[in-house]
């Protein structure tokens, strides 16, 4: 498994694939635009999961905060993992059929000192729900 690296000058084009019948574990490693570990003290991640981006139907979302399912691993060092289980992975998420895929970004939020506010899009992409291993094709 490889992890996600993220710029905080995204967003960057990510695909997801997500397998039924298995946890979602995905580690995440975000940098700022020199490449250096990004601080996650104080920040919030959160994973949305939709039919289309813009669409207002929400799957899924994750955070770092209340809703969970996005856990800092080493906040100094710019590590956090998103963990989904696999039953909330089946109950929520849809499988991809007849070549449809869903959408998916990862938003980081926090208040700087100078700039009040900031929220920065890390990633967005493709989201691709497969069957259970056992069960594909692909």
């Amino acid at each position: 498994m490889s992890s996600l690296i993220g710029g905080t000058e995204g967003p960057w084009i990510v695909n997801v694939h997500i397998w039924h019948g298995e946890d979602w574990y995905e580690p995440l490693y975000i940098v700022d635009i020199n490449g250096e570990p990004f601080d996650l003290t104080g920040v919030t991640l959160e994973w949305f999961a939709r039919p289309s981006l813009d669409h207002s139907t929400r799957f899924v979302h994750l955070s770092s905060g209340s809703d969970g399912g996005i856990i800092f691993e080493d906040a100094p060092l710019g590590l956090a993992a998103i963990f989904y289980q696999k039953e909330d992975v089946e109950a929520n998420l849809p499988i991809n059929i007849g070549g449809k895929h869903w959408q998916q970004f990862l938003r980081m939020t926090f208040d700087d000192p100078d700039l009040g506010f900031v929220e920065r899009h890390l990633f967005l992409g493709e989201l691709y729900v497969r069957p259970a291993k056992e069960f594909a094709t692909v």
